[in-house]
């Protein structure tokens, strides 16, 4: 059982004292994806499933490169696609995207069928002023619908060229779109070929060779940017050699940097081999696509997945009632603060031979169980970077499997994965007063303990307490009243309303008997 024992009492204390005031931006922020293909089918009866071919997935907000090659993938009964090639990177002024597809040929029973040779699209997008540019191109692109109507394409089509396709009778039946073309501020999403099929209840929808591209520039918005992304499970098998193909359920996408919301539910999810579970639901949100006023200054995302159970062959099961993840990143005065946690609801891992461990409801960051007999590891709440933090963007995962048995080969699982992402619009920092004071429990200083103070028009900031209890806000506006109060999870204090005239001190907090 050497590898496979947890301490579960590990206490992960960080300690951060958050003063507001200008903000000075040392580096662009980054956002990107390239897909070689993605199929989704939805039916009445079975869940929504989506297949990925070449999926780079998101790019880090740092920045960096992700390529993915691919060797022909078949999706049966729907396409196959040819060698390729995706890309994202990020550096310097420039966020950038592209997607090559060899071949492609798409046979969709009493619907379509298409075929085409090289596809490609890209995009890119260059501060100072966060324009984004993109372009699609595809070869000798031939298409017959059910009706007999044929198209033919070749080279680059005007953006968001809309093909209507119709069933044998006349009837409508679906629309593909060439070069497709989606844009907000600071960023771009090109898809060079988009078909939506509804045959007999039963609704495709196929991209092919899609590039997005994202930046926030240096010099700081006029107004909040957000970005987010959630799904609920993520799974990626290699054990074909040369192929790079991943299943995605309830994939909300990327929030548009203008903000807005996104949500998305499964009714079940079935990976043959590997998983099964009951619903799954994703939410992304920024801005007005809050539930109130103030989550202007807010981007969140959370996704949940109901009655969990992996069994990835004979040694190996790991069944929970349910996993959550949630994130969010707040703007106060200019400055980000982003949080997230995951929540897990009777969450066992079993191995055959070994005893049973139990996951309690909330673990520490990072938490990572080796599993023994070389099947691979599993990584518990899995933070980038550590909550909370003020770097404007968090990604967590519930649970990260990496996983090394023999009826899957080095596969690579996410479930309940949560993005969030703001940029917030500088505003000048004007001179103010100082308030401060201490947060008491027990009789001795109580340390990581949040503290927030709230103005007239509910604009909200929050520091942490250091090692002996102390927090400060620095540049309170005089003159105004405000709403202040402490919070923790061991213990619960009154808050209290201040007129503040000028610096304040002693304003303490004692935790309640």
């Amino acid at each position: 059982m050497k590898g496979f024992k947890t301490n579960l009492n590990l206490i992960c204390a960080v300690a951060l004292i958050f003063f507001a005031g200008t903000v000075t931006v040392n580096a662009q922020r980054y956002s990107g994806r390239g897909s070689a293909a993605r199929v989704t089918v939805t039916t009445g009866i079975l869940p929504v499933l989506t297949t990925a071919v070449a999926d780079t997935g998101s790019l880090p907000s740092a920045g960096g490169n992700i390529t993915l090659t691919s060797a022909s993938v078949n999706v049966p009964n729907i396409l196959t696609v040819g060698d390729s090639t995706v890309n994202t990177s990020g550096s310097g002024n420039s966020s950038q995207s592209q997607a090559d597809v060899n071949s492609l040929n798409v046979g969709v029973l009493n619907g379509l069928t298409a075929t085409a040779g090289v596809i490609t699209a890209n995009t890119q997008c260059n501060c100072p002023a966060a324009t984004c540019t993109g372009t699609s191109s595809i070869a000798n692109l031939h298409i017959v619908d059910d009706f007999g109507t044929v198209t033919d394409i070749n080279g680059t089509a005007l953006p968001n060229t809309t093909i209507t396709l119709r069933a044998a009778g006349g009837l409508v039946i679906g629309t593909v779109i060439v070069n497709e073309q989606i844009s907000s501020a600071g960023s771009k999403t090109v898809n060079a070929l988009h078909i939506n099929l509804t045959v007999a209840g039963t609704n495709t929808d196929i991209v092919i060779a899609s590039a997005h591209s994202d930046i926030v520039c240096i010099v700081p918005p006029p107004a909040n940017l957000y970005s987010g992304r959630a799904f609920g499970i993520m799974s990626q098998d290699v054990a074909v050699l040369g192929t790079d193909v991943s299943s995605i359920v309830s994939d909300t996408g990327f929030l548009p940097s203008s903000g807005g919301k996104i949500n998305v539910t499964t009714a079940g999810a079935t990976l043959p081999g590997l998983l099964t579970s009951g619903t799954v639901t994703s939410d992304t949100y920024g801005g007005t696509g809050g539930a109130v006023v103030t989550d202007v200054n807010s981007s969140a995302s959370d996704s949940t997945v109901q009655n969990l159970a992996i069994n990835a062959g004979p040694l190996l099961s790991v069944t929970a009632v349910a996993v959550e993840s949630d994130t969010r990143c707040t703007c106060s005065l200019g400055v980000p603060t982003c949080t997230g946690d995951s929540t897990l609801t009777n969450l066992q891992i079993a191995v055959v031979g070994f005893p049973v461990i139990s996951i309690p409801l909330h673990t520490v960051p990072n938490f990572v169980v080796s599993l023994p007999l070389g099947l691979g590891s599993i990584t518990i709440n899995e933070q980038t970077p550590v909550s909370p933090t003020s770097t404007g963007a968090i990604t967590v995962n519930a649970l990260h499997l990496n996983l090394n048995v023999v009826t899957l080969v080095g596969s690579d699982t996410i479930i309940a994965s949560s993005h969030s992402d703001i940029a917030c619009a500088v505003i000048p920092s004007a001179a103010g007063v100082e308030v401060s004071g201490r947060v008491i429990a027990d009789g001795r200083p109580l340390r990581n303990a949040t503290v927030t103070i709230t103005n007239q028009k509910g604009v909200a900031r929050a520091v942490m307490t250091n090692a002996t209890g102390s927090y400060r806000f620095d540049d309170v506006s005089a003159g105004e009243s405000y709403v202040i109060g402490a919070r923790s999870k061991l213990y619960r204090f009154a808050s209290r309303v201040l007129q503040v005239e000028d610096t304040l001190s002693g304003v303490d907090f004692i935790a309640q008997e």
